[in-house]
């Protein structure tokens, strides 16, 4: 899958983005808490991560879904459906 392609969920993929963008969202309350994950990049290489949610971007339901957060590597960019 390229960059930024927007494709549609289904199935699994779907349910963990749905699920996962209800618990981020809980965390943008302006507390400045850091919401802690699994993340599997587009590479295929997987490692916890961890950040402070700023916005949630993207489509709903699509690959593009996903939230806009502070690291201590400055801002990043995680799509729910590759959260686990």
């Amino acid at each position: 899958m390229a960059r930024n392609e927007t494709l549609p969920l289904s199935g699994d993929m779907l349910a963990r983005s749905m699920s996962y963008a209800s618990i981020v969202e809980g965390f943008m309350d302006g507390s400045g808490s850091s919401v802690e994950f699994h993340y599997t990049a587009r590479d295929g290489s997987q490692s916890d991560r961890s950040a402070v949610p700023v916005e949630i971007v993207g489509t709903p339901g699509t690959t593009t879904y996903g939230f806009k957060g502070e690291t201590e590597k400055g801002p990043r960019t995680f799509n729910f459906h590759l959260m686990g």
